[in-house]
């Protein structure tokens, strides 16, 4: 039988396109942890884990063409920031690979014992490689001890100049939480970032933005907040309280936190994941520096962790979907809908509708859907045989209105039936396809 594209779009207030997403990696291949982006070249390198006895092969895709071909790593590579130049290991030893003239450089041991993709990091003019063991000075191709601080926090560090870096205790026990600023090469600690902790004491997540020089964090609460300290002024501004809009997500009130946050390359635009710290389930937000606004971006579901969102440009962010166990992208087109608009348009909303235009249709048609209400929802496409051609939906749909564009260009002319079904009754709505 043959299947119609479909293009997904959901509009969350009066006009205009929110997002589109995408497969970015096979979905019958399991990809493990996260990816490593290529900025130089548009490719992402990851690792497929193949079962039962979960071997590693490692992938590159190029980010345009989503073409996947073998690594030419045995590892996950680490990139360089001004150049193009990557560092990866073969298990015993640690190469500098130039992707200019074609070159591999030895570099030292690997004494890690991760084959994987072990953390490393680039200072941001290229001249140091931080791991969890030592500093390597590309300069004088000399070693000196990772700072103590650091050995258990490389992951989680924000480089916010040349030489010193961030990072940060979560706070748990008698351990107070804290962002500190340290040295990288002597260790010794530069500043201690006052972050408002008011009764909370726990930090989920921080990313510091070096053209604003703002750190934005949030910390670990049932309502969580995303805040942004101006490290120039000191001042802390909470820009988004989830409590202040419990509708876009019933499970808030539940133990909950921001972090995974990543801002794009225009220094303007930061996305976060939401996660649930008591059952599986998560979404996606990007916060608007130049108009303080955020957007929700991908639903807050129950059921599977979206995490490590990363912009590939200003525009297209790829992340880990738990659920399906691949990477997927989301490509966020000019004009967003914000949370508060969200909120409002969820009051609006008192019954499911559905309508279509054109209908009858020629090649395409544009389904409008309205949802009232959270919940599980599968939406269907039914040719007079009662044959499913395609499924629009299928999952937890939080309120709001939803566009799907169906392309005929394979389908018969006919008539087609559009199901909706959630836990309490079916809705349907006939469509026309004419050539």
């Amino acid at each position: 039988m043959k299947r119609a594209a479909i293009f997904i779009s959901i509009l969350l207030f009066k006009a205009v396109l929110i997002s589109k997403s995408f497969q970015v990696t096979p979905i019958d291949k399991i990809s493990w942890d996260s990816f490593r982006i290529d900025k130089h070249a548009n490719t992402m390198y990851w690792v497929e884990m193949i079962l039962p006895n979960w071997d590693a092969v490692h992938w590159e895709t190029e980010l345009t063409t989503f073409e996947h071909r073998i690594s030419r790593f045995p590892s996950k590579p680490q990139f360089a920031n001004l150049s193009h130049k990557a560092v990866y290991t073969d298990s015993t030893d640690f190469y500098l690979y130039d992707f200019e003239n074609g070159t591999t450089t030895y570099l030292f041991p690997n004494n890690t014992g991760n084959i994987i993709g072990p953390p490393l990091e680039f200072s941001p003019d290229d001249r140091y490689l931080l791991t969890e063991d030592f500093i390597y000075s590309f300069e004088t191709n000399t070693f000196s001890n990772t700072p103590s601080l650091f050995k258990d926090w490389i992951g989680y560090m924000n480089w916010k100049t040349d030489t010193t870096a961030l990072f940060f205790w979560e706070g748990y026990g008698n351990r107070k939480a804290k962002i500190y600023e340290q040295h990288i090469v002597d260790g010794s600690i530069v500043d201690s970032i006052p972050v408002h902790l008011d009764q909370y004491d726990f930090i989920t997540g921080f990313k510091y933005n070096r053209e604003l020089n703002t750190l934005a964090y949030s910390l670990y609460e049932n309502y969580p907040k995303l805040h942004y300290l101006d490290l120039t002024t000191l001042k802390d501004s909470i820009v988004f309280d989830s409590k202040d809009y419990k509708s876009i997500c019933p499970s808030y009130g539940s133990p909950a936190a921001f972090y995974q946050f990543d801002f794009a390359s225009n220094n303007q635009n930061l996305v976060f994941a939401n996660v649930f710290l008591t059952f599986m389930g998560s979404s996606l937000f990007v916060h608007k520096y130049d108009s303080a606004k955020t957007y929700f971006l991908l639903p807050c579901d129950d059921y599977g962790d979206k995490f490590t969102p990363r912009w590939i440009n200003n525009d297209t962010i790829i992340y880990n979907d738990d659920l399906t166990g691949t990477i997927k992208g989301v490509k966020v087109f000019s004009a967003t809908t914000p949370v508060l608009e969200h909120e409002q348009l969820q009051k609006s909303i008192s019954e499911l509708k559905i309508t279509a235009y054109p209908n009858p249709f020629n090649s395409e048609t544009n389904v409008e859907i309205s949802i009232p209400q959270n919940d599980f929802y599968r939406i269907f496409v039914y040719n007079t045989l009662g044959e499913k051609i395609l499924t629009l939906a299928e999952g937890n749909i939080n309120p709001g209105v939803y566009n799907y564009n169906i392309d005929g260009t394979n389908m018969a002319s006919g008539v087609y039936i559009i199901l909706i079904e959630n836990r309490n009754r079916v809705y349907s709505y006939k469509t026309v396809l004419m050539k």
